[in-house]
């Protein structure tokens, strides 16, 4: 038994998409998954918000570089907790989309200083405005920042014209902000001008 422990407190990554898992599995999870993990994906399942906030609580996955929490009928209220999370300093690949989380979330997530790191930020469907693109614009740490995916809301001019002044997210190759309704030819026109991102972005 002692080497199976011990095995187990070497697995870096955890794949439970589409498990039909629920808050109560969440609570397991937390406690239960070896505090050596990277990658936890969790995608398509029924985690809700009592479950994210059980998820954004822990303090033992002192190394993860990697969660995703798409699908998982997560609101503001359980995304905020993630938000808040002082523990996952490595942490490079959050993906929350499509969930309706909207722009409290993201206000928190974009002002808890310990995500430094991130390298590749999903946002997708996620009912967010220009509240949160806003925030996001004007970060001045996401400096690593390779993918950015805000396609899908509810974002409009006014956000999409701060985030086309951005000059810190000079690494990033790949930009998703397409099927925002909100977003008019001006809107368009000053993201495609950006001279880091404007000549890929899709929008």
């Amino acid at each position: 038994m002692e080497k199976k422990s011990s095995d187990l407190q070497t697995i870096t990554q955890v794949c439970l998409s589409c498990k039909g898992l629920t808050d109560a599995d969440a609570s397991v999870l937390k406690n239960e998954l070896p505090v050596s993990l990277e990658t936890v994906i969790l995608s398509n399942n029924n985690i809700g918000d009592k479950g994210a906030a059980l998820i954004g609580t822990n303090t033992s996955w002192e190394n993860l570089k990697k969660i995703d929490l798409s699908a998982t009928k997560i609101s503001g209220e359980g995304a905020v907790k993630i938000g808040n999370n002082q523990t996952w300093v490595y942490l490079q690949e959050p993906d929350l989309s499509h969930n309706q989380i909207g722009d409290q979330a993201v206000l928190k997530i974009e002002s808890n200083i310990t995500f430094r790191n991130l390298m590749r930020l999903n946002l997708s469907a996620s009912k967010l405005s220009d509240e949160a693109a806003v925030a996001i614009g004007t970060n001045v740490r996401w400096a690593k920042l390779e993918e950015l995916y805000l396609n899908e809301n509810e974002i409009g001019d006014k956000g999409a014209m701060v985030i086309g002044c951005n000059t810190v997210w000079v690494r990033l190759r790949k930009f998703e902000f397409h099927s925002n309704a909100g977003i008019t030819e001006v809107g368009k026109e000053k993201l495609r001008n950006n001279p880091i991102f404007g000549a890929f972005i899709h929008v």
